[in-house]
């Protein structure tokens, strides 16, 4: 066995063996071969406290805190559900916040993160646990008005269709009305309820006679994550007519002055005179 002094020299005969080789035979092509090096694999964990904020008909803020170094991590991947539609979103970014936008109103999404490692270690950590969140409402449709008449004196009935299209509920109606000389219209809110048809009177403290009214009604529906009230769109604009009395024009009858014989008195007098000379004639 070489003592351990000798091991120094050893090494040094094989090199200079080794180079001897290559100087012998210069039109022989010296080859090196590398060994990859693996990377170590690296842990990216598990995004903790995942949370949503600012939550709106379309949209919510999603936040969550990460236990393993931010270094590590290319982007994150965002997996949305609902019913059984399931769709992701992929953004590059080590910041652990993300606006997930394209929302339906009111409905409850099932969501969680999952993140993705940097270029060369392209692989996914763990899924954050799942949270449950429901979208706020939104603005409900128009409303479609079937009858606009005149009712009694002072007053305007109205039936129209409850919107086709509203999250959750339809909470109230407002009525806007302005008579043909004004410019700005007046309105009423009244509550709704579940019927698809809705009817009101708009009464004489609100109108004057001889005139005639334009009216236009849209529904509102109350935020869930709010005290705000969703207006939607306008019906289209229906008129009518409020005469001075009742719902039509009182036609008053004529009456004969002074000496004067009206049509009808003058064919009763001739009738009568035929009469009596038939009488004594016959």
């Amino acid at each position: 066995m070489l003592a351990p002094r000798s091991m120094p020299l050893l090494w040094l005969v094989v090199l200079l063996a080794s180079l001897s080789v290559v100087l012998a035979n210069p039109d022989e092509e010296a080859t090196t071969t590398f060994l990859p090096v693996e990377e170590p694999e690296v842990e990216l964990g598990q995004p903790q406290n995942l949370t949503a904020t600012n939550i709106t008909a379309t949209s919510m803020q999603l936040a969550w805190a990460m236990t393993t170094s931010y270094n590590d991590i290319r982007g994150y991947r965002v997996f949305y559900k609902h019913n059984s539609y399931e769709d992701i979103k992929t953004f590059d970014g080590q910041k652990p916040l993300f606006v997930l936008s394209g929302l339906v109103p009111y409905t409850q999404y099932k969501v969680w993160v999952v993140p993705v490692g940097v270029a060369g270690n392209a692989a996914t950590g763990e899924a954050s646990e799942n949270i449950l969140q429901t979208t706020d409402t939104a603005e409900p449709s128009a409303p479609f008005i079937t009858n606009v008449t005149c009712y009694e004196t002072q007053k305007i009935y109205i039936e129209w269709k409850r919107p086709k299209t509203f999250y959750k509920t339809v909470d109230y109606y407002y009525i806007y009305y302005k008579s043909g000389e004004e410019s700005i219209y007046r309105d009423v809110q009244i509550q709704a309820n579940a019927d698809d048809d809705q009817r009101f009177f708009l009464e004489k403290d609100n109108l004057d006679v001889m005139k005639n009214y334009c009216l236009k009604i849209c529904a509102g529906t109350k935020s869930t994550k709010s005290n705000q009230v969703y207006k939607g769109e306008f019906s289209e604009e229906m008129c009518v007519d409020l005469p001075e009395v009742g719902c039509s024009e009182v036609n008053v009858p004529k009456v004969a002055i002074g000496g004067e014989l009206s049509a009808g008195m003058i064919v009763g007098a001739v009738a009568a005179l035929l009469f009596l000379l038939l009488a004594i004639l016959g």
